[in-house]
C-alpha cells in the first residue's frame, strides 16, 4: 500500500480507459444493426470501387460496338438498298391510311344498305336526316 496518491489516481484513470473501451466494444458485439450496417457499407463500398475501375472500359467498349453495328447496317443497306426502300414505302403507305382512317372518323359516317338489310331509297333518306332525327327513327324502328 505504500504507493504515492498520485500514480493511484492514473492507474484507476487507465482502468477506466480500458473498461470503456471494451464496454464499447461489448456495446458493439451486441448491437447486431449497426454490425449489419457497417458490412452492407463496406459491401457496397467495395462494389462501387469496382464498378468504377471497369466503367470507363465497358462504356469505351459499348460505344465501340455500337459505332460498328451501325457501320454494318450502313453497308449493308448500300449494298442492297431495295428492302428499306420497300420498308419505307410500306412505311408511309400504314401512315397516310391511318392519316385517312382519322379524317374519315370526324367525318359522320353512312350505313350501307347491305349490312342493315334497308332498301336504297332508305340508306339515301337516312344520310339526309340529322342525327336527332336519326336517333327518333331508330327508336321506332325497334
Amino acid at each position: 500500500m505504500g504507493q504515492d496518491p498520485g500514480e493511484l489516481r492514473e492507474e484507476i484513470a487507465a482502468t477506466r480507459d480500458r473498461m470503456s473501451e471494451t464496454a464499447d466494444g461489448l456495446a458493439d458485439k451486441v448491437n447486431v444493426r449497426a454490425r449489419v450496417k457497417q458490412k452492407v457499407t463496406a459491401k457496397k463500398d467495395a462494389l462501387l470501387d469496382k464498378a468504377r475501375e471497369v466503367a470507363p472500359a465497358n462504356r469505351q467498349q459499348a460505344q465501340q460496338q455500337a459505332l460498328d453495328s451501325t457501320k454494318r447496317a450502313t453497308a449493308a443497306v448500300r449494298r442492297n438498298p431495295q428492302p428499306v426502300a420497300i420498308a419505307g414505302g410500306l412505311a408511309a403507305a400504314v401512315a397516310v391510311a391511318a392519316f385517312w382512317r382519322a379524317r374519315r372518323s370526324d367525318q359522320p359516317t353512312t350505313i350501307s344498305a347491305s349490312t342493315n338489310g334497308l332498301r336504297r331509297s332508305d340508306t339515301h333518306r337516312r344520310r339526309s336526316e340529322s342525327a336527332p332525327r336519326r336517333a327518333a327513327a331508330d327508336r321506332r324502328r325497334r
